[in-house]
């Protein structure tokens, strides 16, 4: 039972942590709320994903970000330019059929981006971090366009 449950954990280990960015061609798409959030990505052809961000409040565009998914090194890593302006990195820690972690810990806001999606059409996404109002955390649920 001991060499079972230590095999299983190594395996498990390593299938989240070797995947690979193909692994998130579950994320291509046009994605969009009815508050005014749009988020766009591409496929993971040619060894990288691209997407942009944006957030629409009261007519005008109040946030945007462009970014990228990149295998760097073995790992998946995830580069953000929030208001075009170059971010830092975020290294997947779990990528699943239908979920995918990125953390940065050393960051203040966001640490964690978390994607997952829910069903065929509708995907979540989880922004967390410290702020110096406390911690925060913010959730969105975008549908397929």
């Amino acid at each position: 039972m001991k060499y079972s449950l230590i095999f299983t954990s190594a395996f498990f280990s390593l299938n989240l942590f070797a995947a690979g960015i193909q692994d998130l061609n579950w994320l291509a798409g046009s994605w969009s709320d009815s508050a005014g959030t749009e988020e766009h990505l591409t496929s993971a052809d040619g060894g990288k994903i691209l997407g942009m961000a944006k957030q629409i409040v009261d007519g005008k565009v109040e946030f945007f970000e462009f970014f990228e998914i990149n295998e760097i090194n073995g790992k998946l890593v995830y580069q953000p330019m929030p208001m075009g302006v170059a971010g830092v990195d975020f290294t997947a820690t779990e990528v699943t059929k239908d979920r995918a972690v990125f953390e940065n810990p050393t960051h203040d806001f966001p640490k964690k981006i978390t994607y997952e999606l829910k069903a065929a059409d509708t995907l979540s996404i989880l922004v967390e971090g410290s702020t110096p109002g406390g911690p925060l955390c913010i959730t969105q649920s975008l549908k397929k366009q």
